[in-house]
């Protein structure tokens, strides 16, 4: 607060005002924190914009996992220690990890279960063979992997393996490869 008792305090109160006057239009600035409330909208390019001119952005979605499957066919019955189908190996773009291993078969297993595993790069991905029961519903699944994180790299081999066949013809299996981003 200035007390003006003179005229040179009239001058001296001026000269205040007229430096603060120039200082707003002349120079940055510094609010030191504090914020601007209540004002309007920016018209002109070069104006600030308030935030209700800002335009939200839609947060955009994250990419959708992608997957194929590798399925294997056998052409009639399958017998212990054969591969049901020839070697699978991975191209460029078919690189993953493995999610799930499903298997099937048109004639179920009649005289005892058919099991079998999947060795890739010659090394089983399952911890326990995949099992199907002459009872069990069809297809059977399973994601108890020997390496959680194992990757199906380009041109590795994919080979499924029958541990016991059980009388099964015409069997399936599958193997879900979540693909690299």
């Amino acid at each position: 607060m200035f007390v003006v008792k003179s005229f040179a305090d009239v001058q001296q109160a001026l000269n205040q005002l007229f430096s603060w006057k120039d200082r707003l239009t002349t120079s940055n600035w510094d609010f030191h924190g504090l914020s601007i409330t209540n004002a309007s909208p920016g018209v002109n390019p070069n104006d600030y914009a308030t935030l209700s001119q800002i335009p939200t952005l839609p947060s955009s979605p994250a990419a959708p996992k992608k997957y194929y499957t590798i399925v294997f066919e056998s052409v009639g019955a399958v017998t212990v220690g054969s591969n049901i189908a020839p070697t699978f190996y991975a191209g460029i773009g078919r690189t993953g990890t493995p999610t799930q291993i499903w298997m099937g078969a048109t004639i179920p297993p009649t005289t005892g279960p058919l099991s079998m595993n999947v060795n890739m790069n010659g090394i089983p991905l399952l911890v326990n063979n995949i099992v199907l029961n002459p009872s069990d519903p069809i297809p059977v699944a399973s994601s108890t992997f020997n390496i959680p994180a194992q990757k199906l790299g380009t041109l590795m081999p994919v080979i499924p393996i029958v541990a016991s066949a059980g009388g099964a013809s015409l069997v399936s299996i599958g193997i879900v490869i979540q693909l690299d981003a």
